[in-house]
């Protein structure tokens, strides 16, 4: 995959690793997440926790989709991060393109 765009968005590179969490949780299943299963929801943010996932990285053209998939699932059982993978890979692709594209060209500068 190729790395996310770079962009300026002062509010995301705020945004803690549990709250990143909580976005990427509700966003992909497009519900609360006091609706999702407790396990799921607890291995994705025991993996922002744990790798300091933050919204710095989403705004990063260092980050790729697969990396942050990679590190909010670093504490599912392998099974379950397979299954994920794509999915939450696929979900930062775009909210990052989304983002960049809502930002002013003047800052986006894509890799």
């Amino acid at each position: 995959m190729e790395p996310l765009s770079s962009f300026c968005f002062h509010s995301m590179t705020a945004l803690a690793p549990a709250v990143m969490a909580k976005l990427v949780i509700e966003d992909v299943w497009q519900c609360p997440m006091a609706n999702i299963e407790p396990e799921l929801s607890s291995d994705i943010l025991a993996g922002a926790v744990f790798s300091k996932f933050g919204g710095v990285m989403l705004v990063s053209s260092m980050s790729t989709p697969a990396l942050v998939a990679e590190l909010l699932c670093c504490k599912m059982g392998r099974m379950r991060q397979q299954s994920l993978l794509t999915v939450i890979a696929a979900w930062v692709r775009d909210f990052v393109k989304s983002e960049a594209a809502e930002a002013s060209p003047s800052v986006i500068s894509s890799s």
